[in-house]
């Protein structure tokens, strides 16, 4: 209702009019929104999260009862900036940066950060924020919500330590363990190990999913070039072969690998390890060499075992004794001594 005053030429009042506007429609959606908050305010109250509202002076004027029984504390110690005092001491200064942010920029925002608990243990909270809007549209603040997610950070860190113990591990081993997808044969994993046995730098075969077949020695190319289908085949596979270091050093790897299935059947990964085998190959070689030097040499060689049993003689042995390596194999040199060839000593 609006009353106006309407004056005479010498300024009296002459009359007064009054208008009147039917405002029923307005008060009534007041009072249903009023009615709306009030009823979502009481949903907020029994929702299991924890629900806060802050105003467009970033003052914190709601919390609901899920939040007070978490920290123990009353409205009036929490509204302000009191809920601040709860969260972690290593967490707050970065906390309120971000929070303050959001309220500059009118923007949502999320974080993570330590809130305290009722009983004094600190409990990692998920926090959500989204700006609200009055009835004329205007920025009016923030509701939000946390969500305790310190069993996902507890299993996070478990998972890191876990890998880190890993990684000290894989570290340790002279053997490069390998794992690569079945179909592009990317490298999925790598350990430490291949720098030192490839001569290459790790991010080279991530770079180049073909390395591992171009650094084969070019004599067991052929011979290795099909492993990964024979190991798709097969489910599993063992293989020796040469491999042309970065500085052109060549040198043995024994590599053994199988095919890890998914839960449907599907190849999911092909794992291996591969150990430098070189100094194996190198006394192998010179066992052969000197295999042949004792095969040949115009001199008898005898090789007996700890007890002073025959286990070998070479050909020039039966040439000059007589014997066969059948008559002294597992006999003692005594019968050597007898001057008889029999086969009772």
């Amino acid at each position: 209702q609006v009353v106006m005053a309407h004056k005479a030429a010498d300024g009296t009042v002459d009359y007064f009019s009054t208008v009147m506007r039917d405002i029923s429609g307005r008060i009534t959606m007041e009072t249903r929104l009023t009615q709306s908050r009030d009823l979502y305010l009481k949903l907020f109250n029994d929702f299991p999260n924890l629900i806060w509202r802050a105003g467009s002076d970033a003052k914190c004027d709601y919390f609901n009862q899920t939040w007070l029984d978490f920290t123990g504390r009353t409205l009036e110690q929490e509204i302000g900036e009191g809920w601040a005092e709860g969260v972690h001491p290593e967490d707050r200064e970065r906390c309120l940066k971000l929070y303050l942010e959001a309220f500059e920029t009118g923007q949502p925002f999320e974080m993570e950060y330590r809130l305290r608990r009722h009983d004094g243990e600190y409990r990692w909270m998920l926090a959500h924020g989204a700006p609200y809007n009055d009835l004329d549209g205007k920025f009016a603040g923030y509701v939000g919500s946390c969500y305790d997610v310190t069993p996902r950070r507890l299993a996070e860190e478990a998972l890191r330590e876990s890998r880190e113990k890993l990684n000290e591990i894989m570290g340790s081993l002279d053997d490069v363990v390998w794992s690569v997808a079945p179909d592009t044969h990317a490298v999925i994993y790598q350990s430490p190990a291949a720098e030192k046995v490839y001569g290459f730098p790790a991010q080279a075969f991530n770079d180049n999913p073909n390395l591992w077949a171009e650094v084969v020695h070019p004599d067991d190319f052929q011979r290795v070039r099909p492993f990964l289908d024979e190991l798709l085949a097969k489910g599993e596979l063992e293989m020796e072969y040469r491999i042309l270091r970065a500085d052109g050093e060549v040198r043995w790897l024994h590599d053994r690998a199988r095919v890890i299935y998914a839960a449907d059947g599907q190849p999911l990964r092909f794992d291996g390890i591969a150990s430098d085998v070189t100094v194996r190959h190198q006394a192998e070689e010179k066992l052969r060499k000197l295999s042949r030097v004792i095969e040949n040499i115009a001199s008898s060689v005898i090789i007996t075992d700890n007890n002073g049993v025959i286990e070998y003689v070479n050909p020039f042995f039966t040439v000059v004794s007589g014997y066969t390596p059948e008559e002294v194999i597992g006999k003692t040199p005594k019968i050597l001594k007898s001057n008889f060839h029999s086969l009772d000593e």
